[in-house]
């Protein structure tokens, strides 16, 4: 029996200068977008992971309808497209299952301020201008897109637009943060004498809040740290990297990853 997907929202393209020194305009996106992707991936619809539920263009703070856009606007303070989506996790689908993990594990409140997963749209360009409004096919100097045609929306951990956040619905940080943390840790502190003192002159909620604090800085500290390694399935070549700095295609052929490779490369 089929279960309720993991549901997405945010901010599908900001009119903001993006990591390609491009600026895609708002009122130019043709919204065509029925499904989200995983990365750019175009091969075959394995690589369909969810579907779009709701699309908006929130052109100022007064067109938002809810908090769920206002918080949007906050994080882009620029003209954004709003967008909605639910994940195919609940159908069983293996590349969403590993999308909704690693939306699950950006959401850890040690996490969110370090690692975040993005939304990119996938589609096509109609027209670029220049700096002086003129129509250009030019790459290199025609930076502004607009006209476009937006027909997938891709979840990514590397947007090309800085300001394309993907968010929960769910928000996990009051359930991460609440309970105990492992009697492992507790037990840890208790073997070491200066430890024991600390823990003596206060309580017990206090004592785990704090444990609870330092082992996720310790946890998140030698996860960024750390190196993992995936190899790209259309070369073989393997491709070596900091946790805290994931690929989102080959150097070597340019093809994309996707969300299961970089979740089971995380998880070595």
């Amino acid at each position: 029996m089929s279960k309720p997907g993991t549901r997405l929202y945010g901010i599908g393209s900001a009119q903001v200068v993006d990591n390609s020194g491009e600026t895609v305009s708002l009122q130019g996106i043709e919204d065509r977008i029925g499904l989200v992707i995983d990365e750019h991936q175009n091969d075959d619809s394995f690589h369909n992971i969810g579907s779009v539920t709701k699309t908006r263009k929130i052109f100022k703070v007064d067109d938002c309808e809810d908090d769920y856009q206002k918080r949007c606007w906050d994080y882009a303070k620029a003209p954004f497209l709003y967008v909605e989506a639910e994940l195919f996790d609940g159908e069983g689908h293996p590349d969403s299952i590993s999308a909704a993990a690693i939306m699950r594990y950006c959401a850890r409140p040690d996490v969110s301020p370090q690692f975040q997963m993005g939304f990119s749209l996938d589609g096509g360009i109609i027209q670029r201008l220049d700096a002086q409004g003129n129509p250009t096919e030019d790459k290199a100097t025609g930076k502004f897109l607009a006209r476009t045609l937006a027909t997938r929306l891709a979840l990514t951990p590397k947007a090309c637009c800085p300001k394309a956040k993907a968010f929960l619905f769910n928000d996990l940080t009051k359930s991460q943060m609440s309970g105990p943390p492992p009697q492992a840790y507790l037990d840890a502190l208790k073997k070491s004498q200066a430890s024991s003192s600390v823990l003596e002159s206060m309580n017990s909620t206090q004592a785990q809040l704090i444990l609870k604090t330092e082992s996720l800085k310790k946890s998140l500290d030698g996860f960024l740290k750390s190196f993992t390694s995936m190899k790209c399935q259309s070369c073989g070549k393997p491709e070596r990297f900091f946790k805290s700095n994931p690929p989102n295609k080959c150097q070597n052929c340019d093809k994309p990853f996707n969300l299961s490779q970089l979740w089971a490369a995380w998880n070595k």
